[in-house]
């Protein structure tokens, strides 16, 4: 069994409450992954950082919050390491999709409007390995659907009581077997 790990970084996230203060809400976000490669097996494949983009639909019942959130990353393969051997250029697309179930608790909103949480997620990540080359010789495409986990850390400024400001950092895994 291999563990995957993925760290994001939401940079730009908004939440809008679609009924009122302790009920639905939407969130969409914008951001970029932090790491550069993954590994399987004893092969590691490094990759642009690529940006992601997720949304939520929630809801908020006092500092408690679950939600349904859709997550989309894509990444340009760079470069492969075989067997601890020297690296190769390789090409392609790294694309991933994972829909998650999420669940936070958070400090509340103080005087300053400032508000921080703590959240864990449970899902699936759907990797797609497309366009693949070594060496300009095409490889089959490859996917995948994996179980995924996250834990995520937020900090919250409320910018009127229609919209939320967060920055959300991320730490996402995924067990993975046989992929390629």
């Amino acid at each position: 069994m291999y563990i995957k790990k993925i760290t994001l970084l939401s940079i730009l996230s908004f939440a809008y409450p679609l009924l009122g203060q302790d009920d639905f809400y939407l969130e969409g976000g914008l951001g970029m992954s932090l790491n550069d490669s993954f590994k399987m097996h004893n092969n590691e494949y490094f990759y642009d950082h690529g940006a992601l983009g997720n949304i939520s639909l929630g809801y908020h019942y006092n500092l408690f919050r679950f939600e349904i959130e859709g997550k989309y990353k894509q990444n340009n393969l760079l470069s492969a390491r075989y067997a601890q051997t020297s690296t190769l250029k390789v090409s392609g697309k790294l694309k991933q999709i994972s829909p998650m179930l999420n669940a936070y608790y958070s400090s509340g909103f103080n005087e300053e409007n400032l508000a921080s949480s703590i959240g864990l997620g449970l899902g699936t990540n759907h990797l797609t390995l497309s366009n693949f080359q070594e060496n300009g010789v095409v490889q089959e495409d490859i996917s995948k659907t994996l179980p995924a986990l996250q834990a995520m850390i937020t900090a919250e400024y409320k910018i009127d009581e229609a919209f939320n400001f967060i920055t959300k950092y991320t730490f996402f895994i995924h067990l993975k077997t046989m992929i390629f």
